[in-house]
């Protein structure tokens, strides 16, 4: 059993929120289709080789191709593993049309803070200079919104620890200053002794509300919560650790997300559910939790499920040592379904749609299907001005591609529309907001 957290800073503001990137990418990505004008999506994709690379996808023609771009190749350190997107602003000096982009480099250990221009070509220019997170091996990062608003968490890896600091409103700029870190440990080892000897934090999450964020250890075999309180005047915002959810032994969760649920004429009045889904890598299921927004608490719902169809084994001929494991995982827009990334197969990797209880919030698998490569870290979905998320691409390190997919928004299946080769050992694959 982990031990309980051991804090080793104060704090400071922490916090993201994807939603309010995809958010921004909703209002603005296809603007003026109604018009008869087609914008092009944007996706930016990293390598662990030291390049940011760019692509667009025209909704119009689902065409998939590079993007012209000035941005040159070890500008964002040697393994940049993750971007996460501040929230547009319509205050500050910020030019409305650059977007602020956060970028973590696994192999320093930095953070790069840029200004990103999506036209042609692309302009990514570094925001002040690189700054330490602390730790080693940052692989997410989020932006804060709400009672998190200007603030940046990261997750270190190798480490185990959370580190957070303070944004310049206007600017963006990391305030390197402000820099505070949590250190998490756990007692002995855990079932998979190369994977959970210490705490290794996999990700950061903010809650929809914007005042409560997740670290998910897989290492310890907890999220740890943490309660965020809005600045007030010159008092700046109060982050505290208010406890863990437990999950399966040995199963090593990775990545969460959120989703509020449809509104029910049914509930009740303030009875407006938020749920959360698990990615855990190591016993490779995904989990639902309801999310209580006043105690940050997630409640488990039903067993884990197995993220294939029934029979599959987990491990065996045709399937890599380290077992299937699951990666990435994320909601439609409109909440309907739910996917996942699997890894594992030597011939052709996975993704898996689950449809989802709009009223309870539970999972039923419905199918998977091949991603196209070998080794879906990461993907993720479009998120078009009508909120249908009409595309997933999915980021293949060991087969070093990324691959476009056509999303049919009744059914939530998918049909592969190109894969890029060559693209080099591709380790995030996210659609830009507009």
């Amino acid at each position: 059993m982990p031990s309980p957290l051991r804090i080793t800073q104060g704090f400071v503001a922490l916090l993201s929120l994807f939603s309010g990137m995809t958010d921004a990418a909703s209002s603005n990505s296809q603007a003026g289709a109604g018009a008869g004008a087609s914008k092009d999506l944007r996706i930016l994709a990293t390598t662990y080789n030291g390049t940011v690379l760019p692509y667009s996808v025209d909704p119009s023609t689902s065409s998939f191709d590079a993007a012209p771009a000035n941005v040159a190749a070890k500008q964002f350190g040697q393994n940049p593993g993750w971007v996460c997107y501040a929230p547009s602003f319509s205050t500050g000096s910020r030019d409305a049309s650059r977007r602020i982009l956060y970028i973590a480099d696994g192999a320093s250990g930095n953070m790069f803070a840029a200004s990103l221009k999506s036209a042609d070509p692309l302009q990514l220019d570094p925001i002040g200079q690189p700054v330490s997170s602390k730790g080693q091996e940052p692989v997410s990062c989020s932006v804060g919104h709400g009672a998190s608003a200007n603030m940046l968490f990261v997750a270190n890896y190798g480490t185990g620890s959370l580190a957070y600091f303070h944004l310049d409103p206007k600017t963006g700029e990391i305030d390197e200053s402000s820099r505070q870190t949590y250190q998490f440990t756990r007692e002995g080892t855990g079932p998979v002794k190369d994977r959970q000897d210490h705490s290794y934090a996999h990700q950061t999450q903010i809650s929809p509300t914007g005042d409560w964020v997740y670290i998910c250890d897989l290492g310890a075999d907890v999220v740890h919560r943490f309660q965020i309180t809005a600045a007030k005047g010159q008092q700046a915002a109060k982050v505290e650790y208010k406890g863990d959810t437990k999950v399966d032994v040995g199963s090593g969760p990775r990545h969460i997300t959120f989703y509020p649920s449809l509104a029910d004429a049914s509930k009740k009045a303030g009875d407006d559910k938020m749920y959360a889904y698990l990615a855990s890598e190591l016993s490779s299921t995904v989990t639902a939790f309801e999310h209580d927004a006043a105690t940050g608490e997630l409640k488990q719902l039903g067993k884990p499920l197995y993220p294939f169809p029934a029979g599959t084994p987990l491990s065996g001929p045709g399937i890599l040592p380290t077992n299937r494991t699951t990666a990435e995982i994320e909601v439609s827009p409109d909440g309907r379904f739910v996917y996942v990334s699997n890894r594992g197969d030597k011939k052709e990797d996975h993704i898996t749609i689950f449809s989802r209880d709009a009223h309870q919030g539970t999972l039923r698998f419905e199918k998977w299907i091949g991603s196209g490569g070998l080794l879906p870290r990461h993907f993720s979905l479009s998120s078009p001005a009508d909120g249908t998320a009409g595309y997933l691409v999915s980021a293949h390190q060991d087969s070093q591609d990324l691959v476009l997919f056509k999303r049919n928004v009744q059914t939530g299946d998918l049909e592969k529309v190109k894969k890029i080769p060559d693209v080099g050992v591709v380790v995030y694959a996210g659609f830009l907001p507009a």
